[in-house]
């Protein structure tokens, strides 16, 4: 019983697939040495390209934070994120230069024989050289992110930039009385 049912049901699956390929779209429609008139108006349609692409505006943010802002015309943003670049990348600099000099010294204290005078010392050192090392990576981190932010930006930047931004949009509002009283909203662009 159950061959029957497994033979039944592969034998139906084989018609369903050969059903499914062949075309009968032919079958159901006009000659199609006949053409309509919608058919003739999509050859000439000019399909929308984009003047700016999304890729290079993210590759050139990554490269240089501010750079995509430049390629896709939004010049005043390119300072910003250039500027919080250098300024992390300094703030990234400095702490780790104090962190490797707290690290040394450290190291210096906790080398000398009398621990029990440098304990203090050792403990406080310990501090700020957590410190430094917490300050280095939170501005890693926050580099990271202006790096992000450029980057998606000039992502929307890029699919943006054919969008129209003109003056032709206007609100009219005006009493309507017409059927009652209420208020004609006219909205055109």
């Amino acid at each position: 019983m159950n061959k029957k049912i497994i033979n039944i049901s592969l034998k139906f699956l084989i018609f369903l697939l050969l059903l499914s390929a062949v075309d009968l779209s032919d079958s159901y429609s006009q000659d199609s040495t006949q053409t309509t008139a919608s058919e003739k108006n999509t050859s000439r349609v000019k399909l929308f390209e984009m003047q700016k692409s999304p890729f290079l505006a993210v590759g050139l943010s990554l490269i240089l934070p501010g750079a995509g802002q430049v390629y896709v015309g939004s010049y005043w943003k390119a300072p910003l994120f250039l500027g919080g670049a250098c300024a992390l990348g300094y703030s990234i600099y400095y702490f780790n230069g104090k962190f490797q000099n707290t690290q040394n010294l450290y190291d210096l204290v906790k080398s000398e024989n009398n621990q029990e005078k440098n304990k203090f010392t050792l403990d406080s050192l310990s501090r700020y050289k957590e410190y430094y090392r917490d300050n280095r990576d939170m501005s890693a981190f926050y580099l990271l992110g202006v790096y992000i932010l450029a980057a998606v930006d000039a992502y929307v930047g890029a699919h943006l930039y054919d969008f129209s931004v003109s003056d032709d949009l206007t609100f009219i509002i005006t009493p309507d009385i017409r059927y009652g009283t209420g208020i004609n909203l006219m909205i055109r662009w």
